[in-house]
């Protein structure tokens, strides 16, 4: 029994198809490309001057990749689209570099006010400033935009480290993080220090809400909460530190990869010895500076507070009001101390 050889056919190319291919010609104006069994293609008009860059260093017989972009045509030639197929291999390569979370050094193009711009594979991204590295972060006071791009200019050229954090070749979207790349290594260099320890660094910003010191070999950054910087009250961070300044602080806690400091636990509190200076019962001078419905906070030193409770004023707030007024001195008599809580009890002494 005779047997019939069956041989399987590569399905017909499409519009949109990869291929590889080989060049076989180059003109000024055009290049033809051997798509081996398919046919031969050509790379021309418009197509063609999006490449020139390539194709200039193209020779007879280098492999290239190509896109058909357009059927036969009358001269039995695939259209074909160079820069096109370079760009989907390059978002491949892309892709695969974010899937396997590659560390990457990537040369910085230009900057705005939103962050850095970046070219990988020949596809532009984009780094925005909440991604750099605490190391890098600009620390400008009051947010002051023309300073915050004189900051990122001076990336221009530099090279960063960096992962890619997003991606979609649909959108033309490509996000770097300068910050996710540090990561691990930053785990690592933070697993080194305790709550306790005693850090001495410089300080690089100030906010509303605290200050920022850069501190250690490989740098950290840690958080100086507003309520840590001293006992007192504290208004506005930029009266007690500078950027610049050396300061020695404390580490109160670390969570989720930060740190956070404080320069009031290397002081001493003046709550250790307020029974020292204050005596239940008796009277003494305060300033109010605050009202509310709980009642008037009164002021004795800049560290000591007290609570006269409006509940001393038959929980009439209205009472209260008329015979206090914020930002006035009177007589309160302490009705109790907590040290723990760092709190006196006080009542209105008329």
């Amino acid at each position: 029994m005779q047997q019939t050889a069956q041989t399987s056919k590569k399905p017909a190319p499409v519009v949109g198809d990869v291929l590889a291919g080989t060049v076989i010609q180059k003109e000024p104006r055009r290049v033809f490309i051997d798509l081996d069994t398919v046919g031969t293609g050509v790379v021309v008009g418009r197509e063609y001057f999006s490449a020139i860059s390539r194709i200039k260093s193209l020779n007879q017989s280098d492999d290239v990749t190509v896109k058909i972009i357009g059927m036969m045509n009358e001269d039995g030639y695939w259209e074909l689209s160079m820069n096109q197929a370079d760009r989907e291999a390059a978002w491949k390569r892309l892709r695969e570099l974010k899937d396997k979370r590659d560390i990457l050094l990537v040369t910085v193009l230009g900057a705005n006010h939103g962050g850095l711009l970046l070219q990988l594979e020949g596809i532009e991204g984009f780094m925005p400033v909440s991604q750099l590295s605490l190391e890098h972060y600009p620390r400008v006071e009051g947010g002051d935009k023309t300073k915050i791009i004189e900051e990122l200019r001076k990336f221009v050229g530099k090279e960063l480290k960096v992962r890619i954090l997003d991606m979609s070749e649909k959108e033309e979207k490509l996000i770097f993080s300068e910050r996710e790349a540090a990561e691990e290594e930053m785990q690592k260099v933070i697993a080194k220090y305790s709550v306790g320890d005693i850090v001495e660094g410089e300080v690089t910003g100030i906010a509303n809400f605290g200050a920022f010191i850069k501190f250690g070999t490989p740098p950290l950054e840690g958080l100086i909460h507003i309520s840590e910087i001293d006992y007192k009250l504290i208004d506005d961070p930029a009266k007690y530190v500078r950027i610049g300044e050396t300061v020695k602080a404390k580490i109160v806690n670390i969570n989720n990869g930060r740190l956070f400091l404080s320069l009031k636990a290397l002081k001493e509190d003046p709550w250790t010895t307020v029974s020292q200076r204050y005596e239940i019962g008796k009277p003494y001078p305060a300033k109010v500076i605050k009202i509310n419905p709980v009642g008037a906070f009164a002021m004795f030193e800049d560290s000591i507070y007290g609570l006269c409770p409006v509940a001393k004023f038959g929980d009439n707030l209205d009472a209260l009001k008329e015979a206090i007024k914020t930002g006035e001195t009177y007589l309160f008599t302490i009705e109790s101390i907590d040290q723990n809580e760092k709190r006196l009890l006080l009542s209105y002494h008329k």
